[in-house]
Order: structure tokens, then C-alpha cells, then sequence
């Protein structure tokens, strides 16, 4: 008997592993592998419907705005969830019908504080907040009421919107995140009284609870004391694997003074400031990091793209375990093609790789990029998915990825922001998305928790978590 046959014979244990599995693509090819007829049946229907979403609206939350999208699958959702999987509330689309169906509820679907203080949190795995100027002191203190004995509890976002002074509410609502708590996303919209508070918050928050992903966005520490008291912490936070600095400044600086901690395995740096990229090279030498995403957003000077991303991709060959690497640039440049050319196959855990042109601009280089992958992709021997996303296209191109794809490329995505027509592009051997509309939405989608065009006045949910 096959070490394949021998675990499907035993569905308790695939689907223990499912559930101690938090990537959708490695669970995909795992069931895959085993025969169907030894699966439990929510992990069937799991395959069921990877055939006609993407497996990342299907784990380890089912999406619910995909789910509903395709009614021909209703039924193989609801069985996914009897596993137990969480529901993730996306939209407040027939919520009402849906939350009936699930044992377990992430509702990222922003909600005001108003809105959020009539929930009760018994069945909450997740929550996306936004405070707003409609929101009172009384609010705030209503959620923190039923967050401190929400069991499930493990994710909070937070995006704060209000420009009124809540200091006071907010000390409650962030003495009230229960200490199970795994993952913690803030991001701030502009008000100097919130970035001020998180200041001295972050510290004490950091300091008491066990997280394990810390996500801080437009969070400005401008005194060098503070900035350096939060890297401090997150320094010494034992259980933090994931860290997300974007758009801020202060925290980053301090941090990157010193070698990035032995455990942290997930880097996420968005920044529009980096101009020196030295302390950012010093700290990732070496790095145990699996996952690096950098999105570097700097202004060119005397007419000149940053070049922080070229020497990012030197430096990576450097770290061993690296497996997840996302670029973001303003320009692609002849350097960064070269030395795309010759780090990439130094890379032996490379599985994911995106890259991403800020905004398209079609120069020689942008156009030459392909070229210069091609020859090299098919010595990545691990890689399993690609984004090329904000490129120029052409019949020419096209080919030539697609005779360049190694065999263990499963999915590429073309998405890009400016495109008028959708490219008539297929192949036989990947699935390819978002170069034309279809339904079955992205493989590969952007791994961002907030997006600033949704910032503003949050809709009004009618929600009940009970």
C-alpha cells in the first residue's frame, strides 16, 4: 500500500491535517494526491468547488461573496462548512441567510463601532472595525464589552476614520482585545489624536498579548524615543511571526537598526521613503524569512527610478528559506531584469513569485522584462505561482512565458489596473487569470487586508453574531 493510500484510508487524519493546513494551495495539492473515495465529505466538496472558484475563496475561509456568486454550488459550500470551516463575511449580501449555515463567522466586512456594539462575538473568528465620526465613547465601550468574552476571537482589524477625541474609549477598547488573540491589523486614516494614543498603546498591547501577526499601516512615530520602544517590544515578542510597516514611518527606521528577530518568518515593508536602502539590505542578510513583500513606492530622483528593489533582489539569494517573494515597483530598469536573471535560480524554495509595476509605463525596460525571465524560469524548479501584474503584453510575449513556464507552475496571474481590452490568452498547461473577465475571479489575489478606496463612510450592516 502507497504512503498516499495509507493516510486516505484514515479521513479522521486528512482532515486533521486540513485543518492544521493554512494554505489553501499546498491543501489543494495534498487532496489532490489522495483518493477521493477516502476523504470525509466536506473535503470532497472542497475539490467539488475548486473546480470552480479559486482555492483561496475556498481556504481556510470560505469567501462568502464567491460562494454565492455560482448557486450551482450552494450546496457543496454548506458541506465545506460542516467541517468546521469559518464563514467569512466579505459583503452583508443575504447575510442574514448565510450566517445561519455557519458554526463560525470572520466578518471582514468593514462595520462601524455603532453597527458592531449590538453584536455579542459568540461565534466571531474575526472582525473588521472602523471607527468613525459617527461612532461614540459609548460604542467603543459597548464592543469592548462583548470582546473581552469572545472566545473564538483571533483576528481584529481596525481601520480608524474618526477625527474626534476618543483617547479614553480606545484605552478600553484596547485593554478589552482578549488575550488569545493572534493577529492584530491597524491602519490610520489621518487623525494625529489616534496616532498619537498608539504611541505609547502599541507597547502595552504588544508587550501583553501573544500575537502572532502584527499589521501597522499609516502609523507615523516621529520621535526617535517611541519608534524605538515599539521595535523594542516587537523585538521581544516571542510568538511574532508576520509583520506588516506600511506607509509609516519611525517604526520601520528603528527596527531595521539591528538584525530582524531570529523567528519572524513574514515581512511585509510599503513605503514611499526609501532612499537608503542600506539598513533595509543589512537586516534582511541572512534573514530566516519565508515570505518577503516589499512595495517600494519611492519618487524618483533627477529623473531616476529608486533602485531599492534591484538591491533587495541581490540580497536574497542570502536567505535559504526564502519561498514567497512580492515586488512592487515604480519602474521596471535594465539592472533589475539583469539581476532578476541571475537571483532567481539561486532561489531553491522559490514556490510563489509576484511582481508588480506601480503604474504601467511600457519603457524598454517594462517591455524586456519577459525576455529576460524567460530563459531563467524553467531553472526555478520549485515555482508554483506567478503575478506579472501592470505589464505590456503582446502575442510575442505571450509565447514566450508560455513556452518558459516550468512544469510546477500551477497558477499565473496578468492582472493589471489600466487594461481597456482583456488578452485572449490561454494555456494548456496553468490556469490563468485576470487578463479577461471571467467568473471564476483570482487565483493569485492581493494579499492586503485593507484598500484605500473603501475608506469613508462604512455601510450600514444588519448583522446579528448570536
Amino acid at each position: 500500500m502507497t504512503a498516499a493510500a495509507q493516510v486516505a484510508s484514515l479521513p479522521g487524519v486528512v482532515a486533521m491535517i486540513a485543518r492544521c493546513t493554512c494554505c489553501p494551495y499546498t491543501l489543494h495539492n495534498l487532496l489532490r494526491a489522495l483518493p477521493a473515495d477516502g476523504l470525509v465529505a466536506p473535503l470532497v466538496s472542497f475539490l467539488a468547488l475548486a473546480q470552480r472558484l479559486p482555492v483561496a475563496d475556498l481556504w481556510p475561509c470560505l469567501r462568502a461573496s464567491a460562494w454565492l456568486s455560482d448557486r450551482a454550488v450552494f450546496m457543496d459550500g454548506l458541506r465545506l462548512l460542516a467541517l468546521p470551516l469559518p464563514l467569512s463575511l466579505d459583503s452583508w449580501q443575504a447575510v442574514d441567510t448565510l450566517r445561519m449555515h455557519a458554526s463560525q463567522v470572520a466578518v471582514v466586512a468593514k462595520a462601524s463601532m455603532q453597527d458592531a456594539a449590538s453584536w455579542h462575538g459568540a461565534r466571531l473568528v474575526a472582525c473588521a472595525l472602523m471607527g468613525h465620526d459617527s461612532d461614540t465613547d459609548a460604542h467603543l465601550v459597548a464592543v469592548a464589552g462583548w470582546m473581552r468574552s469572545a472566545r473564538s476571537l483571533r483576528r481584529v482589524d481596525l481601520l480608524h476614520m474618526a477625527q474626534s477625541d476618543t483617547t479614553a474609549a480606545l484605552r478600553t477598547f484596547f485593554a478589552a482585545l482578549p488575550t488569545q488573540l493572534e493577529t492584530l491589523c491597524i491602519a490610520n486614516a489621518g487623525d494625529p489624536l489616534f496616532n498619537t494614543f498608539l504611541e505609547t498603546q502599541l507597547v502595552a498591547t504588544v508587550t501583553r498579548l501573544a500575537l502572532c501577526t502584527l499589521r501597522l499601516n499609516f502609523l507615523h512615530v516621529r520621535e526617535p524615543a517611541r519608534a524605538k520602544a515599539i521595535a523594542d517590544a516587537l523585538h521581544a515578542c516571542s510568538t511574532l511571526h508576520t509583520l506588516e510597516l506600511s506607509y509609516g514611518t519611525g517604526i520601520l527606521q528603528a527596527m531595521l537598526h539591528r538584525p530582524l528577530p531570529m523567528r519572524l518568518r513574514h515581512l511585509d515593508i510599503a513605503t514611499f521613503e526609501l532612499h537608503d536602502p542600506g539598513p533595509l539590505l543589512r537586516a534582511l542578510h541572512g534573514a530566516r524569512l519565508t515570505h518577503l513583500s516589499l512595495r517600494d513606492e519611492t519618487a524618483s530622483r533627477h529623473h531616476a527610478p529608486s533602485d531599492a528593489v534591484v538591491h533587495v533582489l541581490a540580497v536574497l539569494p542570502t536567505m535559504a528559506a526564502i519561498s514567497h517573494v512580492s515586488l512592487t515597483f515604480v519602474e521596471a530598469s535594465t539592472a533589475m531584469a539583469t539581476t532578476l536573471s541571475l537571483v532567481l535560480p539561486q532561489l531553491r524554495q522559490l514556490e510563489e513569485l509576484r511582481l508588480r509595476v506601480r503604474w504601467r509605463n511600457e519603457t524598454m525596460a517594462e517591455r524586456a522584462l519577459v525576455q529576460w525571465l524567460a530563459p531563467v524560469l524553467p531553472r526555478c524548479r520549485r515555482l508554483q505561482r506567478l503575478a506579472l501584474h501592470n505589464l505590456a503584453w503582446d502575442d510575442m510575449r505571450w509565447r514566450l512565458l508560455d513556452a518558459a513556464l516550468p512544469h510546477t507552475i500551477q497558477y499565473l496571474c496578468l492582472d493589471d489596473d489600466t487594461r481597456e481590452a482583456p488578452l485572449e490568452y490561454s494555456s494548456d498547461r496553468v490556469q490563468v487569470c485576470c487578463h479577461r473577465p471571467t467568473r471564476m475571479g483570482c487565483h493569485l489575489p492581493q494579499p492586503t487586508w485593507w484598500k484605500t478606496h473603501e475608506w469613508g463612510a462604512p455601510r450600514p450592516c444588519r448583522f446579528s453574531d448570536t
